[in-house]
């Protein structure tokens, strides 16, 4: 953009310099109009932008998903609702992957006539899945040479989740001891779905957890204190809290989906837990149709360092997907899939890179 109105003003200025000297040369009154008339345009039209500028809307338009290396078709809705044109606009779209942290711009070039909109298309396509964010990161209006360069105070932004691959993940995991669902609730926990007590709302606490219903009835905020159940006997925990190549990031994404779809493959009823960027989430994965759902929040977002672990008390089996090389001694019952690059092996956690994932753990024995 910098290059361009360089360029813009420099033949601006070689022109009016030949209609100068042509004008000096010939003394014909119409050139020395003609030289007016360009001097006039740029504060004229800039004149016109100041006005304009504040009178051009956007929209992002795209799909709510998309595959990975799949090109996805987006388009922006420009509309110019002034009573004069938008002769040059340039709009930058900044792109974000929530997950991996990768960032991307797209720029395009338009003109809008007044009262006029246009649509203009763009292809998006990941590597890596993830919640991509797409935003108008800005939008320049130019006078009709190029020269100077208005804001436009344009705001607009879509997201989609590139969802991520299934390969063949066959989990092959030992017995583990599970309790009845109607086992009683013996102590507090983490999981939601289950109910350890029913209490006054206290300042402070969750608002998620807030039993409207009973509290209308009985005119006061009553809160649900979410349980630990040991009816729980599998955990498929995905640790995002630390930082780690877009490649690995992306391979952990494929490596625990596939995991949960082997366990829902063999009718293995599970819970699946993920560290978004300040909380966890929880849910219990019944069937696939529940996990094809819960798939693309999954993938939504990288955890942040500060989000604590959920409590692995109650299960019988824990599969532990993480970026980072375990810093104590093997415990019973955690299985760890570790994604790095680094050379680990300790016997009991299965070792995984972002190019032979999918070789690694074609039979997953645990």
């Amino acid at each position: 953009m910098k290059r361009n109105r360089a360029s813009a003003i420099v033949q601006y200025i070689l022109m009016l310099t030949l209609l100068i000297v042509l004008c000096l040369a010939v003394g014909n009154r119409w050139l020395w109009g003609l030289t007016a008339f360009i001097l006039l345009i740029p504060p004229v039209s800039l004149c016109i932008n100041f006005y304009v500028r504040k009178k051009i809307n956007g929209e992002i338009q795209i799909s709510t998903t998309a595959a990975k290396h799949n090109a996805c078709l987006g388009s922006i809705l420009l509309e110019n609702t002034a009573w004069f044109p938008a002769t040059k606009l340039f709009c930058r779209l900044g792109i974000i992957n929530d997950l991996t942290h990768e960032q991307n711009t797209l720029e395009l070039a338009t003109a809008l006539s007044p009262r006029k909109n246009s649509r203009h298309d763009f292809s998006l396509e990941s590597a890596y899945c993830g919640r991509v964010y797409i935003y108008v990161q800005s939008v320049l209006i130019m006078d009709y040479f190029g020269l100077f360069a208005l804001d436009v105070p344009l705001k607009a932004a879509a997201r989609i989740t590139i969802l991520p691959n299934l390969f063949a993940c066959d989990v092959v995991s030992s017995p583990v001891s599970a309790v009845s669902e109607d086992s009683t609730i013996s102590r507090k926990g983490d999981d939601r779905t289950e109910v350890f007590q029913l209490r006054e709302y206290q300042s402070g606490d969750d608002i998620r957890q807030i039993h409207w219903k009973l509290s209308s009835k009985l005119d006061k905020l009553i809160l649900r204190e979410p349980s630990q159940s040991v009816s729980r006997s599998i955990l498929v925990f995905w640790d995002k809290r630390h930082e780690c190549p877009p490649e690995n990031m992306d391979a952990m994404a494929e490596v625990s989906a596939s995991v949960c779809q082997s366990l829902c493959d063999k009718g293995t009823n599970f819970d699946l837990c993920w560290t978004e960027k300040d909380d966890l989430e929880l849910l219990r994965i019944r069937n696939s149709e529940v996990l094809l759902q819960a798939i693309p929040a999954l993938v939504t977002q990288a955890g942040d360092a500060d989000c604590p672990e959920p409590n692995l008390d109650g299960y019988g089996l824990v599969i532990y997907i993480t970026s980072q090389i375990p810093d104590s001694e093997a415990i019973k019952g955690i299985a760890y899939l570790v994604c790095t690059d680094e050379e680990y092996e300790d016997g009991s956690s299965v070792v995984f890179s972002s190019t032979n994932y999918s070789e690694r753990l074609e039979r997953l024995e645990i």
